[in-house]
């Protein structure tokens, strides 16, 4: 049989120029998908122990709106990514993952939960050029100009529990904080600065600490100042262990505040209590994740908006990557009026990510936003 040469010279040569086709196609895929940057967020939660209930949670919502943010701007500028490091809930741990995220990620922003954190990676943020951004009311962790925090004003956070507890009949208040925490601290520093303006009288202001496990002679002291309500300030762990322990002692002081509403991890133990909380209560984002035990993801919501919107709208020259003192600047100009989970966003002065405070409340087993009553005005008709 003999072989038809041409014709194997002309599939060769077919063949080659597809191959060749092929690999450039591929080539220029693999180019395209090179030649987007990566914008990388490191994320300071505690991932084990008492309080990875946050960290967890966290990790679903930036998976979800990493997800979500891809679909709506195919033509983003950039990409972005979030890196997790746990952190306990230790300043230390979070002095060195961030120093970790930078050296070895060289990450652009850094978000972190309650003011201690923010106030411990402020000065790496100083040095190294990041933005730094966290919950905390603590004014100090704002301090710079790469850090901002999210924060209600607190004058009005303290008189919204004095309005409430007034309507309530309430008299005397017991002060439970959790006083290894800034952000506790300055929040409790607050209510206890309103009460005093509104003559409450304040029975007893305790501290409970991270590590603490039985809160028996604590609760027993409280029982004895006879007051009318507690307001507990903690976060998720501790707050479970309180008030499973004031249960068994069969103590029946109402408790109310964020270690009893949105610090539980049992609901159930929390039925029927209140608390003044910044941030709103977003429906659309509460369906979006899936649950209504936020654990703060709102405001890793909103941090992700603000960093993605500073830097898509950050101009670039040359195709190099902007500074981030450019972003910065963007960041206060773009993100102002901007809706997000926590409400409408207003930057301060000094770094300040000023957000709304709403009541919230436990209602069958979640958390709910509690609507206000408000009277209805007369109409005089002439």
């Amino acid at each position: 049989m003999k072989m038809n040469w041409k014709k194997v010279v002309g599939w060769s040569v077919a063949a080659l120029v597809l191959a060749g086709i092929i690999g450039t196609n591929i080539y220029q895929q693999r180019d395209q998908k090179s030649a987007r940057q990566i914008i990388k967020i490191g994320a300071l939660y505690p991932m084990s122990g008492s309080a990875a209930v946050y960290g967890k949670q966290a990790q679903r919502v930036a998976d979800i709106f990493i997800q979500d943010f891809n679909k709506n701007h195919p033509n983003r500028k950039y990409d972005y990514k979030v890196i997790f490091e746990d952190v306990e809930m230790s300043t230390v741990k979070a002095v060195s993952a961030t120093r970790k995220l930078r050296n070895m990620n060289n990450v652009d922003a850094v978000f972190s939960l309650f003011s201690s954190m923010s106030m411990a990676v402020m000065p790496i943020a100083q040095q190294e050029h990041f933005i730094n951004v966290a919950v905390g009311s603590d004014p100090r962790a704002a301090d710079g100009v790469y850090s901002f925090r999210f924060s209600p004003n607190l004058d009005e956070y303290g008189n919204m529990y004095v309005k409430k507890l007034k309507k309530e009949g309430i008299q005397k208040v017991s002060l439970v904080v959790q006083a290894d925490d800034v952000g506790e601290v300055t929040r409790t520093n607050a209510i206890k600065k309103a009460l005093q303006k509104a003559e409450f009288t304040i029975t007893g202001t305790h501290e409970i600490f991270s590590n603490d496990k039985d809160f028996t002679t604590l609760l027993y002291k409280i029982k004895d100042e006879q007051p009318d309500i507690i307001i507990f300030s903690s976060y998720a762990g501790i707050s479970d262990l309180l008030i499973s322990r004031m249960k068994r002692l069969d103590i029946n002081i109402p408790i109310i505040g964020e270690g009893v509403v949105t610090s539980l991890h049992d609901k159930s133990l929390g039925e029927g209590s209140w608390e003044v909380e910044e941030g709103g209560f977003n429906q659309e984002f509460i369906n979006k994740i899936g649950t209504d035990n936020t654990l703060f993801t709102e405001f890793l919501w909103a941090m992700l908006q603000i960093i993605t919107v500073s830097f898509e709208n950050t101009e670039v020259t040359d195709g190099k990557r902007p500074p981030i003192e450019d972003v910065i600047k963007t960041l206060k100009i773009k993100t102002v009026g901007m809706e997000s989970p926590v409400g409408t966003i207003r930057i301060g002065p000094k770094g300040e990510i000023f957000i709304p405070a709403v009541y919230k409340t436990i209602r069958n087993g979640k958390v709910e936003k509690l609507e206000e009553k408000r009277k209805k005005k007369m109409i005089k008709i002439n």
